[in-house]
This record gives structure tokens, C-alpha cells and sequence, in this order.
């Protein structure tokens, strides 16, 4: 996670650094993209994962940015990782899908340059999100809501519709007895530990959220929503006393 007075932006086909005071540009991971980015993942603005469509992954490490062999062309949808305390090194897995039905999807681990494909044979044909707590539980969400309290292998618990019957777009966390997850139809979800709750009555809106973030006691979900026949922008915030 990227100290508090950082903050990385993307266009798709740059990355934008800020530290507090100012903000710089970089732009050569561009050559290196199959597909704009997407989603990203930093322990800090030195090391940076961003995953891309097109089944591209770029990591910047050591000043300079490489182009991973993830061995798929489906667009990565999400990406998420830790460093691991006990080796020092980064934890990393994303997420690969695609709407049609016939695609499939993947489940990537990466781990410094090297992408390996994890069993996935159980999970639902489309996945846009996944969060985890190193050792502890991990969860992908989409056509579905899976998580897994073993680390090596993953062994999935949940499915499709038995949490709730909207599509899940998207997953952050604390802590592993302290996840949010949103979705379609103002779905938002929270995870104890052992039970899961839904706000989706609070949110009271006909729309989809489409990214969520926890910091601590908050919560933000951002989407679109349908007003008088037009689209439109939509945060949803949440605070814990």
C-alpha cells in the first residue's frame, strides 16, 4: 500500500506520481501496453503493477518498466497484492475475464516478473475483482462471490448467487474481518469474518458501483446511476462512529 502522501493516476496510457506537492508523468510504459490500463497496484511510486486489457501486466521496479508474459489475452479487470513479512516479497494476484460467456476467465499470481495461472476451474465464467490478506483469506467477486481461508491451494467457499444475486463488481478491505463489497443495483456488502451484511437498502438507488475503497472506519463506492432517463456520476460514502 502506498504511504498517505502518495498517489498514483492513470489515463490508461500514462501514470501520473503525486507526493503531496507535486506530480510528475511517466510515460514509458506505453510502448510495452497490448492494451490501456486498467487497474493498479503499489507498495510504493518505485514499485508499481498495472494491469491492463488485453491480458497485458507491467511492473516498474529498479527505475525501469518490463511487460510480465501473463500467457492471456483477456483484460485484466483487477489487481491486488501485499508483501509477504515472513520473505519480503511481493504478493501480487490479479483477475482476467470477459462478458461473453465462451471466454473463461484467469486467476493470475505474479510474483517479482513471473505470472503463474492458478485453478480457476470452479470459479464463474466472469471475474472483476479480488482482495486478500496475505495468509489469511482471499475473495474474487463477479458473476459470483468466492473466497478462500487456505493460502496454498486455494480453496473456495461462497458461489454464485448464495451471498446475493447482483453482480459484484468490485472488493476492498482492512482486514480479513473487515471487507467491503459492491456491485449492480447499489449492492454493497460487508464481511465480519464469518457473516456477510448488506446496505443495499441504504444506498436506494437503481445503478452499479463500480469501485470501492476502506480506509480505517471509511468507505467510498463510486458508479452510475439512472436519473430521469440520463446517466450519471454517483459516490456513496460510508463512516463507522
Amino acid at each position: 500500500m502506498l504511504p498517505d502522501n502518495s498517489l498514483l493516476v492513470t489515463n490508461g496510457g500514462s501514470i501520473v506520481r503525486y507526493d503531496g506537492a507535486n506530480a510528475t508523468m511517466d510515460c514509458r510504459m506505453s510502448a510495452l501496453l497490448v492494451g490501456s490500463i486498467r487497474k493498479l497496484y503499489a507498495t510504493s511510486p518505485q514499485n508499481i503493477y498495472a494491469g491492463c486489457n488485453g491480458g497485458g501486466i507491467v511492473h516498474f521496479s529498479d527505475g525501469a518498466w518490463q511487460a510480465l508474459q501473463t500467457g492471456t489475452t483477456l483484460d485484466v479487470s483487477d489487481i491486488w497484492g501485499e508483501v509477504d513479512p515472513r520473505t519480503g516479497e511481493d504478493v501480487v494476484i490479479a483477475v482476467a475475464g470477459s462478458y461473453a460467456a465462451t471466454s473463461g476467465n484467469k486467476l493470475l499470481s505474479i510474483r517479482g516478473n513471473t505470472v503463474v495461472h492458478l485453478d480457476d476451474t470452479v470459479l464463474p465464467l466472469y471475474l472483476s475483482g479480488v482482495w486478500f490478506d496475505l495468509h489469511r483469506i482471499c475473495f474474487v467477486v463477479g458473476a459470483g462471490i468466492f473466497y478462500s481461508s487456505s493460502s496454498s491451494p486455494l480453496v473456495w467457499q461462497g458461489g454464485v448467487g448464495r451471498i446475493t444475486q447482483y453482480f459484484t463488481g468490485c472488493v476492498r478491505g482492512n482486514a480479513a474481518n473487515d471487507v467491503m463489497i459492491a456491485g449492480a443495483y447499489g449492492e454493497i456488502l460487508h464481511y465480519n469474518g464469518s457473516t456477510f451484511k448488506s446496505y443495499q437498502a441504504m444506498t436506494g438507488f437503481n445503478g452499479s458501483i463500480g469501485a470501492v475503497a476502506v480506509r480505517r472506519n471509511l468507505v467510498i463506492a463510486v458508479g452510475t446511476t439512472y436519473q430521469q432517463g440520463f446517466q450519471q456520476a454517483i459516490a456513496v460514502i460510508g463512516r463507522r462512529p
